[in-house]
């Protein structure tokens, strides 16, 4: 069975096609790992900041002692 002209086109802009759309998904995927990783790290700096700031200075508190069950 031979194919034409086009069908060898279509073929090989498919091929072409996946292969980018598939190398293009690998690489923005690790971006996005890296990038969530440094905005999950400014958030839970953020909020230690915050928590320390907040919580009293003393370990003898009543403010823990529903968290410390």
């Amino acid at each position: 069975m031979r194919l034409s002209r086009v069908w060898k086109l279509y073929l090989v802009f498919t091929v072409v096609l996946i292969a980018g759309m598939t190398s293009t998904g690998f690489i923005l995927q690790g971006q996005l790992k890296s990038r969530l990783n440094e905005l999950l790290e400014e958030n839970v700096l953020n909020l230690a900041r915050v928590m320390a700031k907040v919580m009293p200075d003393t370990e003898e508190s009543s403010i823990l002692d529903p968290f410390s069950r």
